[in-house]
């Protein structure tokens, strides 16, 4: 039966040393491929420390055009994501050509505006239903890098 309370002054001092080693051994662990990434931020977040994630350069970029949809003309677009992939955080004014990585061109394919109409039934009742989504970006892929 496993003893309640606080652990021994000792026992505290294992455990220290062992985090310890583990930590040294994770800041020496070359960080080359996602998988190397992946493999560091497992065992980051059981020691409980700061995940990385990749920097841009490992991404694959694409020389696109971005087009607003939304009527907003040539307003800079404010473009962020971040998850455990990716970080960006970048301004890309529309239809210049810009050097993107291809989660971003994703990313941009998924920002719509819902639209709605109204639906008359039979008995004189409306209800406004999900339409369709409307697209608020348009990216032209010019070329791979």
């Amino acid at each position: 039966m496993a003893k309640r309370g606080r652990p021994r002054k000792s026992e505290m001092g294992q455990a220290v040393l062992v985090k310890e080693e583990h930590f040294e051994k994770l800041e020496q662990m070359p960080l080359d491929t996602f998988e190397d990434y992946d493999a560091y931020n497992k065992s980051a977040r059981t020691l409980g420390i700061p995940v990385k994630i990749p920097p841009l350069h490992m991404h694959p970029h694409v020389r696109c055009k971005v087009t607003r949809l939304d009527n907003q003309g040539s307003n800079a677009i404010r473009v962020r994501k971040r998850d455990a992939t990716i970080d960006f955080d970048e301004t890309v004014f529309p239809g210049k050509e810009v050097e993107l990585p291809i989660k971003i061109v994703d990313f941009l394919h998924t920002l719509n505006y819902p639209q709605y109409k109204q639906i008359q039934h039979g008995d004189g009742t409306s209800e406004t239903v999900f339409s369709h989504n409307m697209p608020r970006f348009a990216v032209q892929v010019l070329g791979q890098l």
